[in-house]
């Protein structure tokens, strides 16, 4: 599949209201005891649409190095918000046989952005997986 021909899609998904379970859960499986509202970490549990891109492309998970992955936060999450979840591609190169690409997620509670997240990956295309 072509990057170019997907580039503005969005893939969207809606999270439901947060619950004290779920940032339990969270905090004992990252041992997580310092926090407010929800551990820093907690956006990790909204890659559900990044999967869903890797899915779309058809990408080989054998052939991927996840690279990076980095949080911008403009407001805390808290129990009861319901996280509205976009993730697009914000770009894309190849070079070499490897395809570089960088995933672009917004998280909105309501009308206010929480957050972006960014995650960074590199495929291998000589052995199957994307085009």
């Amino acid at each position: 599949m072509s990057l170019s021909a997907v580039q503005d899609e969005v893939i969207r998904m809606d999270f439901g209201p947060i619950t004290s379970d779920h940032i339990r859960e969270f905090a004992g499986a990252t041992r997580s005891t310092q926090f407010q509202n929800t551990p820093l970490t907690f956006p990790t549990i909204f890659r559900t649409t990044e999967f869903r891109w890797l899915d779309r492309l058809d990408i080989d998970m054998h052939q991927l190095l996840h690279t990076e992955q980095e949080y911008e936060y403009f407001a805390p999450l808290r129990e009861g918000d319901e996280p509205s979840i976009a993730t697009r591609i914000s770009d894309y190169r190849e070079r070499r046989g490897l395809l570089f690409v960088t995933l672009e997620t917004e998280v909105h509670c309501g009308s206010t952005l929480a957050l972006r997240a960014y995650s960074a990956f590199v495929v291998r295309q000589d052995a199957g997986g994307a085009e």
